[in-house]
């Protein structure tokens, strides 16, 4: 169909828009790995964790990137991310062991004492990610595409009240 269609319309602003659509969508995907990155480098090196890290518990970090690349997404689109009130969970396992998750972010079983500092570390880089300039980039990315998705709607509505294109196509009877 899509090829029919560029046969048909080839000079509609369709293509470039859909061209654009699609390059935004690969730097969304870039930016995320880069933001997925920096929050690694800046929360492994945080003393707060140290003593978290040195007793094995390393399912921790991964738990906090993965909450927190979640949470900038969420913001940078505008929608309402998780609350740590009522998201973060510490569920007892026995013998002063937790399972800590905020929300569908598993940060694995830790220490009883370990689980208000990992709450702690998620309050404070909740607060610095919307100051960084990749959260800046990305919220810029989600407003160029919905402004795309309502060009690109408006594109087909036309197409589609109109109900015949013109020109001819390999798929058109002769």
């Amino acid at each position: 169909m899509l090829s029919a269609l560029r046969e048909h319309i080839p000079r509609s602003p369709l293509w470039k828009k859909l061209g654009r659509w699609d390059s935004v969508l690969e730097e969304i995907t870039n930016l995320e790995d880069d933001i997925r990155a920096q929050l690694r480098e800046e929360i492994e090196p945080d003393s707060r964790l140290n003593e978290i890290l040195a007793a094995g518990e390393n399912g921790v970090i991964p738990g906090m990137v993965a909450a927190l690349n979640f949470q900038v997404e969420r913001w940078a689109r505008e929608r309402e991310g998780l609350d740590i009130e009522v998201n973060f969970r510490v569920e007892p396992v026995g013998d002063g062991i937790v399972n800590v998750s905020y929300r569908a972010f598993h940060m694995n079983k830790v220490k009883e004492e370990h689980a208000t500092t990992i709450r702690e570390v998620l309050i404070d880089f909740e607060s610095k990610v919307t100051g960084w300039e990749l959260y800046g980039k990305m919220q810029k990315l989600f407003t160029e595409l919905e402004r795309l998705k309502l060009i690109l709607r408006d594109e087909l509505a036309i197409i589609i009240l109109r109900r015949i294109v013109p020109g001819r196509c390999k798929y058109c009877p002769v």
